[in-house]
């Protein structure tokens, strides 16, 4: 046993050269675009090559060898929606099913994309604007992929000891007699059989559109099955493509994707955006503001759950991640409302809905992704998100000071005793606005420039990247270790972020190559659905997949199926990606299930935040209904008045 833990921690050293080599990759990206920028300005002069060094070799970099990282620290996103029901024998067999696969995908994108290198290095491969040498990055794709694989073997062999170490205390809670183990039998028929069927089922001589059906059921199980979202997606769209066209297609497919899909100058701005969060993040940035927004907001009536609901909203622009705010501020507010007297259910409720209108207020990961997977100008994206993101919040404040008025027990203020009002000094307020004036004018320089046209939305990102590095140096203490792991953080959550992204782009060309999405477009022009009709149904949908996925995947899964009706429908893809962010968002909250909620309730469960008292899962359920019909009417007005999201980047001339 030891030998083999040995051996999987010989295998894992990869995986770090990899994450380090990523990282110098997101400082270069950093480094070359804010040379350009100076450059431009300064002399009228922009460095030469900027875009392929960008797209071609630090993007190139940053993806693929973020895979191996991301594989080690289990950030590959997935969606484990029964996953957790199964009996224990069946949950270990899934995990190494789910490995084994990803393990294939990646040495299909290792072999394939070789082949393309070589071929590629054959023709001498350079960019057509500066000439700058391409070929040698395309090597990146089959490192990267072959350090992920063996990433893999590593973490699979370590899973083999913990699951033998164990085997003898699993076994005993889910074996009880000989029921327990048919229906476990009968389970493995269902799980393995059914999707080995769907698949046999797609080489056979099925039309088109049957065999786009069944590429869309497979890859749904499989996500029920907690294979990671990107594989499942890959793992689908390409034994679609395989059935539909034949291998030499699925090759070319293979070869092409991966780099394409990631050598992107529009999605640049994601490593510099999550680099730009993490650092803030690393640096105490979340602290310093939820003080600041506690003693200016916290003497109106909830003062305490506005200041929260500013904070994160201001939190979730900067990070891009719901779950890491809701993480964050969860840690933080939580304590601090229930120790003010905050009721339970309208405390849970604010940490869960502060950053929805922070994901659409730049800089936005979301809208980001979205632009990249829609096809729209990135810029123009994030300036569509800055009004209703704002929007949202101020209205989310005036509720819970609605509800401080109403109910002022709610809030923690007993009026008799003039108990729960929390009274901050001048000196105190002024002393926590400049802990975080800095970023203030780091996002008043982002969004100025953004709206102004002085910065691309990659330039933009690269200004707030080298504005958090400054604002984290004023620190003064620490600062080697918070760049450090803001780097390694960044490096992962772009692997995985990429990994997406592939996923997205593999199954946009299978449904195309299906006609599924031809044929969705014909259905809903048969059914003579009007915009609003559609947009409403839409309404519905999300939110019952919002049970079951967080909104990154309802992205990536629902985007490339809908573009097409959306066009025939004349829906403005720019509206859309704020429409389809917001509610996402929405969903992952909304009861029955709401998967943010689950994450809040396990947070009021760790002994470390200091919460003497049990809060259950029905009571934070209870909270969100006081915001989600605001929260539908808000979404309602944007469906009506579409301007509400046009109008910034029309006044902006974008």
């Amino acid at each position: 046993m030891r030998g083999r833990i040995l051996a999987a921690r010989r295998l894992g050293w990869l995986g770090q050269l990899t994450g380090l080599l990523g990282g110098v990759a997101v400082v270069l990206l950093l480094t070359t675009v804010l040379v350009d920028v100076t450059l431009r300005f300064a002399f009228s002069k922009p460095l030469p090559g900027t875009i392929e060094y960008v797209s071609f070799w630090y993007m190139t970099a940053i993806g693929f060898l973020g895979l191996a990282l991301a594989e080690r620290h289990g950030e590959h996103i997935d969606a484990p929606i029964v996953f957790d029901r199964l009996p224990g024998p069946i949950r270990r067999e899934l995990i190494v099913i789910a490995k084994v696969l990803f393990a294939v995908v990646m040495i299909a994108i290792a072999v394939w994309g070789w082949e393309e290198a070589v071929r590629q290095w054959e023709i001498g491969e350079r960019g057509a604007a500066a000439g700058v040498v391409l070929w040698p990055a395309r090597f990146l794709v089959p490192l990267g992929a072959a350090a992920c694989v063996i990433e893999i073997a590593a973490g699979l062999l370590v899973r083999q000891h913990v699951s033998r170490s164990d085997e003898n205390i699993s076994s005993g809670q889910v074996a009880d007699g000989r029921k327990s183990k048919t229906g476990e039998w009968m389970l493995r028929l269902l799980n393995y059989g059914l999707p080995c069927l769907v698949t046999v089922l797609m080489f056979q001589d099925q039309r088109r559109e049957t065999i786009g059906a069944l590429g869309l059921g497979l890859m749904l199980w499989l996500l029920v099955m907690k294979i990671p979202v990107a594989i499942a997606m890959i793992a689908s769209g390409g034994v679609g493509i395989w059935a539909l066209t034949g291998l030499d297609v699925l090759g070319s497919t293979f070869r092409t994707v991966p780099f394409s899909s990631v050598a992107s100058w529009p999605l640049s701005v994601v490593p510099m955006f999550v680099f730009m969060g993490l650092l803030l993040w690393r640096s105490g940035a979340t602290e310093r503001l939820y003080d600041a927004s506690r003693h200016w907001l916290g003497w109106l009536p909830g003062g305490l759950a506005v200041g929260t609901n500013f904070a994160g909203a201001g939190l979730a622009s900067i990070s891009g991640s719901t779950l890491g705010v809701t993480y964050a501020l969860g840690r933080i507010g939580i304590p601090e409302m229930l120790r003010h007297s905050y009721d339970p259910r309208l405390a849970t409720a604010t940490i869960l809905m502060a950053g929805t209108g922070g994901q659409l207020i730049p800089p936005s990961i979301l809208l980001v992704i979205y632009a990249g997977i829609a096809s729209v100008p990135v810029g123009v994206q994030l300036l569509a998100g800055l009004l209703p993101g704002i929007i949202l919040t101020l209205v989310y404040g005036i509720l819970l000071v609605t509800i401080g008025v109403a109910a002022p027990r709610l809030v923690g203020r007993f009026p008799e005793t003039d108990r729960g009002a929390i009274r901050s000094s001048w000196l105190q307020r002024w002393a926590s606005l400049g802990r975080v004036w800095p970023l203030f004018v780091l996002a008043i320089g982002m969004l100025g420039g953004l709206y102004l046209g002085f910065f691309t939305a990659t330039e933009a990102g690269a200004f707030g990247a080298a504005g958090a590095l400054l604002v984290a140096t004023l620190r003064r203490t620490g600062i080697r270790s918070a760049v450090g792991k803001a780097l390694g953080d960044t490096v992962k959550t772009c692997g995985a972020i990429f990994a997406l992204i592939i996923g997205a782009t593999v199954l946009s060309r299978f449904l195309t190559l299906s006609g599924v999405a031809s044929w969705m477009v014909r259905t809903v022009s048969d059914l003579d659905l009007s915009r609003y009709q559609f947009l409403f149904a839409l309404l519905a949908m999300y939110l019952i997949l919002g049970m079951f996925l967080d909104s990154l995947t309802m992205i990536l899964v629902t985007v490339p199926i809908l573009l097409p009706i959306l066009q025939s429908l004349d829906v403005s893809l720019i509206w859309f990606g704020v429409f389809v962010v917001l509610l996402g968002e929405l969903a992952v909250v909304t009861p029955p299930v709401g998967m943010l909620t689950f994450v809040v309730h396990k947070i009021t469960q760790a002994k470390d935040i200091g919460i003497n008292r049990e809060i259950k899962l029905g009571e934070i359920y209870a909270g969100t209904l006081w915001f989600i019909p605001i929260s539908i009417a808000v979404l309602v007005l944007l469906i009506f008045v579409p301007e509400i999201a046009e109008i910034i980047p029309r006044m902006s001339g974008q």
